[in-house]
């Protein structure tokens, strides 16, 4: 069973590493084909896609005299693109689904000198204090959420070992909210069968 659930994680992370390719080129890439539209938010800023050759695309996005140019290139999936998620006046939040229990989002600061930040698998947004929750796939037997200012860098971590047996361990999380920095998760834990719930709860403070 073990052996099992390492097979599907290690498939569903090589697929999720297909779809991003992590700094390709920091500048504007010479097979670039054209541009999309500026796509505006109620803050004022923009994003936009700068479509590559290969089915794939870059982001470009920026707020009155700023413009900044992202070096990672995304993959053109069956959903089609990335679409606004969240905006403030200090990011924009792109999401995406990659299919069944597969999601990503993509960060873009509105600061000079910013680069774009990809979290796969994300649960929960703050955008009042620029927080993001996300799955953290790795061991099989640990359901580990991640908590991150995706502006600072700050983080930290929830590790819950009495987890349902899905392959994914994002299968097990029934809910998650960031309020009041706090975290609140729910999921199922390992009687879970079936029709039979093991519902779990944790309430805890971001600490930071």
């Amino acid at each position: 069973m073990i052996r099992a659930r390492q097979f599907s994680l290690l498939a569903f992370m090589l697929f999720l590493t297909s779809i991003v390719s992590v700094g390709l080129t920091s500048t504007y890439p010479q097979n670039a084909r054209s541009g999309s539209e500026r796509i505006r938010t109620p803050e004022g800023s923009y994003y936009q896609f700068i479509y590559l050759q290969n089915s794939s695309y870059q982001i470009r996005w920026g707020i009155g005299n700023l413009m900044l140019t992202g070096i990672d290139t995304f993959k053109v999936l069956g959903s089609g693109v990335l679409r606004l998620k969240h905006s403030t006046k200090r990011a924009i939040i792109l999401q995406q689904s990659c299919g069944t229990s597969c999601s990503y989002c993509v960060v873009l600061p509105l600061v000079p000198d910013a680069k774009e930040k990809v979290y796969q698998l994300p649960l929960a947004y703050d955008v009042d204090n620029d927080l993001v929750a996300f799955v953290k796939e790795g061991d099989p037997e640990v359901l580990e959420v991640k908590v991150e200012n995706y502006l600072t860098g700050l983080s930290f971590s929830v590790k819950e070992r009495d987890i349902c047996s899905a392959a994914l361990k994002i299968d097990c999380v029934d809910s998650c909210a960031i309020k009041n920095r706090e975290l609140y998760l729910r999921w199922q834990g390992k009687a879970w069968i079936h029709d039979r719930q093991s519902p779990k709860e944790l309430r805890i403070t971001i600490p930071f």
